[in-house]
């Protein structure tokens, strides 16, 4: 099932914000540093019996350990986590002035419609963890975005991780709200830096799903990253369950051009929202 998520924010226009939101995933212990997707060389920054455990015991191939923070690495290891699964993609979202007459943009950058196009490589992985609680079994799962184009709408995204009702996902709850959760957004132009963070989702679904919110920042060309964790429980032995992992870019449109009811002349502008997503298939 997909539940749809609606925001409306002014000072950034209307948000409209539908996307796909059956999910699941909680998080015991957190790395200190970003999970955005850093070039260094994890290789050089562990010991051989950690790389050993992180293949033999985790799962990881050494290009997925080379590609993961040495923080994020230790926290599988103390969790005893078993791969289930890794995914990527490049997804298309459509981005700036579209379908319309009044698209001034190059043709270079244009579809034959007019749309502009932006891409976002995504990413998917589930691990299964110790469980912390007797007669449920504990998965983690972890959704990450990096933007390749530079954006050039820059209002308010949303990134969203889903599982279908069956499953039978739990989210652990305190004091009325989803904890074992994190998701952050970094932005590189002139050094990376951390725009926003939480320890719980902006939304959520009773059946596992959760959702943040991403306020993408002007002029930092195309470095806009970020990623969102979740640990969920279930107390199925055994089971499958397709994972949604999703964006929602939020869009502009000219709706019309004339005379409104005071007679004034003036341009109508519209938002809307263009999603992408990949899935993986978790089996336990």
């Amino acid at each position: 099932m997909i539940e749809k998520i609606e925001e409306t924010s002014m000072m950034k226009n209307y948000v409209v914000l539908l996307f796909t939101i059956i999910l699941f995933l909680i998080v015991p212990s957190f790395a200190k540093a970003s999970e955005i997707e850093v070039e260094s060389n994890s290789l050089e920054l562990l010991t051989e019996e950690e790389i050993n455990i992180l293949q033999e015991d985790v799962g990881l191939t050494l290009e997925e350990i080379k590609t993961r923070s040495p923080e994020f690495l230790r926290s599988l290891i103390e969790e005893g986590a078993k791969k289930k699964f890794i995914t990527s993609d490049i997804i298309t979202v459509t981005d700036g002035i579209s379908n319309n007459k009044f698209n001034t943009i190059q043709p270079m950058y244009t579809d034959p419609q007019g749309d502009l196009k932006g891409s976002i490589q995504m990413e998917g992985e589930a691990y299964e963890v110790k469980s912390d609680k007797s007669g449920y079994k504990k998965f983690r799962i972890v959704g990450r975005w990096k933007w390749i184009s530079t954006p050039v709408v820059t209002l308010t995204d949303a990134f969203a991780i889903g599982v279908a009702d069956s499953a039978g996902f739990i989210l652990p709850v305190s004091n009325n709200q989803v904890v074992q959760h994190r998701h952050e957004y970094w932005t590189g132009a002139g050094g990376w830096q951390l725009r926003d963070n939480g320890n719980h989702p902006d939304d959520f679904s009773t059946n596992g799903g959760v959702g943040c919110f991403i306020n993408l920042r002007q002029g930092q060309l195309n470095l806009h990253n970020g990623y969102m964790e979740q640990y969920v429980y279930t107390k199925k032995s055994s089971g499958d369950a397709t994972i949604k992992f999703e964006y929602g870019h939020q869009t502009l449109a000219l709706s019309s051009i004339g005379f409104d009811k005071n007679g004034v002349f003036s341009v109508s502008v519209t938002t809307g929202v263009k999603k992408g997503n990949i899935a993986a298939n978790l089996s336990w």
